[in-house]
């Protein structure tokens, strides 16, 4: 599927694709919390594949109250250490050098994260990321995080723009369903969508 014409934003997720936070940070974060809650240690496949919502991977044969509880757990586990690990984030070598070149090319830029914004904001501030983006969507923003299409949507409202204006890039297949239900066309960082890139840079002469 092509690329549609006249794009006037590009949105973007931020673990997985703008940051390398998934094989440090978060990793570390998964295997606290498989302690936290006497749960058998994984393998980092099985982590990568369920990363942005490990909450749900682990507690999906909760529930009730006991699921209740245990998300507790895991949002105050990850609320206690996030920033103790965060000099596990990397920038990767081409988010800044893309993100200028979609600028030049007069494009409005977005994010959206499943991370709460007292977590992820100081996470991309330590590379001087906020700057290039008019609106930032994060955790709490909205009541559904992705793969549901809220926070996608919310982003379209604040950047006042239709969907078939955007693009969506992002590295998860949570990413996909999420731009799919917002009617957004999805561009896939090393996953499927309505077209697959390798590195983050490929998208500057794309558009």
């Amino acid at each position: 599927m092509r690329i549609p014409k006249q794009i006037k934003a590009i949105i973007l997720d931020i673990d997985g694709t703008l940051i390398d936070s998934e094989d440090g940070l978060w990793w570390v974060l998964f295997q606290g919390i498989l302690k936290e809650l006497n749960m058998q240690p994984q393998k980092k496949s099985t982590f990568l594949t369920h990363a942005g919502e490990f909450s749900r991977h682990l507690t999906r044969s909760l529930s009730g109250k006991a699921k209740k509880e245990a998300m507790g757990k895991i949002r105050e586990y990850i609320h206690k250490n996030y920033m103790k690990h965060i000099n596990k984030v990397s920038i990767f070598s081409d988010t800044i050098p893309t993100l200028k070149g979609l600028k030049k090319k007069g494009l409005t830029l977005a994010t959206v994260t499943n991370t709460p914004r007292n977590l992820s904001f100081p996470t991309v501030q330590k590379f001087g990321l906020p700057k290039y983006f008019k609106t930032m969507v994060f955790r709490y923003d909205v009541k559904k995080i992705k793969p549901a299409p809220d926070m996608l949507l919310l982003a379209l409202k604040r950047l006042n723009l239709k969907a078939s204006q955007v693009i969506y890039i992002g590295d998860k297949h949570t990413d996909k369903i999420a731009a799919r239900a917002a009617g957004i066309y999805f561009i896939g960082l090393k996953t499927a969508g309505n077209k697959r890139i390798e590195r983050l840079n490929q998208i500057v002469k794309m558009v």
